[in-house]
């Protein structure tokens, strides 16, 4: 399995699969989360609305006006250009969940 980033808030989380060299995400219908990931423990952490991916390549980040999860890749000169967008429920928060097979 690749990396796992969700969109999490009170009623639940969103699941997205990641693809590690495109930095595309793409949604995961039901959300199944690993085994040692709970909803209640990622409501009990710091929470993030924007997160890197662990080659720094690509970001993630809520627009919590648009209530919408962004894609974006850092080019050269630190400027960054947006992949996609998905819609999430207002108020989420961003968890990414890095595999542990590379």
């Amino acid at each position: 399995m690749g990396d796992l980033l969700l969109a999490v808030n009170q009623d639940g989380a969103t699941a997205f699969a990641v693809d590690r060299e495109t930095g595309i995400f793409d949604p995961q219908h039901p959300a199944a989360l690993p085994d040692d990931v709970s909803i209640s423990k990622l409501l009990g952490a710091k929470p993030r609305i924007a997160t890197f991916d662990s080659s720094a390549r690509f970001w993630y980040i809520i627009d919590g006006n648009r209530a919408e999860l962004g894609a974006l890749r850092t080019v050269h000169g630190g400027r960054a250009v947006l992949l996609q967008t998905y819609p999430v429920a207002k108020n989420s928060f961003l968890a990414l969940v890095e595999s542990t097979s590379r």
